[in-house]
Order: C-alpha cells, then structure tokens, then sequence
C-alpha cells in the first residue's frame, strides 16, 4: 500500500483528522501524516524492526494513521490495540512466547521496544503471513494484505456511496476492531475531514451541536448511543430535527437491534451498515 499512500497523502491537504479537547483542537494533515510515518518508519529500522514484524502501537485516530502508514511504507503488519488487548499481549509474551519468523515491537510514549523473532500465542498465525499489512483482534485474529485492503476500501467506498470531500464525526471510542477499515481508512481513502471523538467524547447534545456547525455528512454512532442521542434530540424544534435527514448514520460495522433500527431509521434518511469483509 505505500503507492496508494503516496498518492493519497504525500503534499496533500486532505484528508484531514481533527481532534478537540480541553486544549483545543488539534489536525493532522495528509502531508504530515506522510511525513511522520517516514520518520516512524526510520524509528522503527533503527530499533532493528525488520519487514514481516509486527508493529502494535494505540488506537487514536493521530497514532494509528502514523503507525499504519509507517507499517506500509515499511513492509510491516499493524495491530491496532487498546490498553487492555496491549497488556494481555504483553503477558503472553512473557509467559509463553511464540517463537518463529517474525518479531513483535510495541511502540509506547516513551520508545519502541522490539521483541526479535517472537510473538505472544494470539499473533502466531502471523508468523506465517508475511504479505499481512493490517492484523486485527476481535473477536478473532483476522488478517489482510494491502491489495486485500485497497479492495476492500474500493467495494466499501462504492457500496456505501461514500462521498468524496466530505466531512464525517466519528464517536467510536477506539480503533481495534472491524471500524478501522469501514469507519477510518474509508475516511481516509475518501479524502474526508474526520472529526474524531473517541474517549473524551461530548455530550448528546454537544453532538448535536457538532453535526450542524460542521455540517457533517456522516455520523459514526456506536448503536449504545442511539437511545440516548434519540432523547436529546426530541427536545429540537422539528425543522431542527428534520436536518439530520440529511447525515448518513455509520454503525462503524455493528450490527443493529429491530429497536435501534427503528430510531436510527426515524432519525436519519441513510443508516449504513457496512457490509462484512471478503
């Protein structure tokens, strides 16, 4: 995939990820997302990382964007991981270790440490996967290569008519699963303004606020979500409420019960559920 990032990102200005805090808000360019990951890259050979390892690093949308890229560009395979997956991999390596072809480095906030030629149980398929770009963990390890992925990401921008451009408000707390593909790269891929709120994430109603000031296109909502994203929203006035019939509702690839269908149906004109992978 390092062709299909060039193009993508290399003296760019879209996409675009954009965080906000209590510190204000923070973007990341598709320039600097290509820059850093060179510098990553450069990171990772110098601590002895070596094509076909395994590269984990956290699951924020700045991080993960670096580290995928770098992994690209590197001949690398990234895990996205959150902090509870990352500690249980670090215990099986530590008491019992795969050994083979591949290594296993973790990249932290204070440096890379780099496991040469071994991996914890739950990665050793990996060891036979040296093509693999991209490896996830729930509910089970999946693998993909790049041209896997860019196929994906062709199906997944065409099925769901995702609009080039466009601005997309993603409230998934982490970027471990299922939703890297069909909620960020998609993102990515589609060139479009990705306001993230993980974790830290507002209130329903400061959600509200944020789909109409930024004039968001897609809205990723975790299905939890709806209910209470449904109670706010019947305090809008009904011309207020009938704006969002024009935002596309993302479950960032879970499914639906029949009742957070019906709300989701109520509310939005477009409800996506991503179709499953090849």
């Amino acid at each position: 995939m390092r062709a299909f990032f060039k193009q993508l990102l290399k003296g760019c200005g879209t996409p675009v990820i954009q965080t906000a805090g209590a510190e204000g808000e923070t973007i990341l360019s598709a320039a600097n997302i290509w820059t850093s990951a060179h510098a990553r890259r450069i990171a990772l050979r110098d601590r002895g990382v070596a094509a076909g390892d395994v590269v984990c690093g956290a699951p924020g949308p700045f991080e993960a964007a670096v580290d995928f890229v770098a992994c690209c560009i590197g001949g690398f395979t990234y895990v996205p991981l959150g902090p509870e997956s990352l500690s249980d991999l670090r215990a099986e390596l530590a008491e019992r270790p795969a050994p083979g072809r591949a290594g296993f480095a973790i990249i932290q906030a204070d440096g890379i440490a780099h496991h040469p030629a071994l991996l914890p149980e739950s990665l050793a398929a990996l060891h036979d996967a040296p093509q693999a770009q991209l490896a996830l963990l729930p509910p089970a390890l999946a693998h993909f290569t790049g041209e896997q992925i860019e196929r994906i990401l062709e199906r997944l921008s065409c099925e769901l008519a995702t609009p080039v451009g466009a601005s997309r408000l993603t409230r998934r707390g982490a970027l471990d699963d299922a939703g890297f593909i069909s909620d960020f790269l998609l993102a990515l891929a589609c060139r479009q303004t990705i306001h993230w709120r993980g974790q830290e994430r507002p209130d329903e109603a400061e959600t509200l606020a944020e789909i109409f000031a930024l004039r968001i296109d897609d809205l990723v909502l975790p299905p939890a979500l709806l209910a209470p994203f449904d109670h706010v929203a019947a305090r809008l006035a009904e011309d207020t409420r009938g704006k969002l019939s024009r935002v596309r509702l993302h479950t960032g690839g879970e499914a639906l019960s029949p009742a957070q269908r019906e709300i989701a149906e109520r509310l939005f004109a477009t409800v996506l559920i991503e179709p499953p992978f090849e």
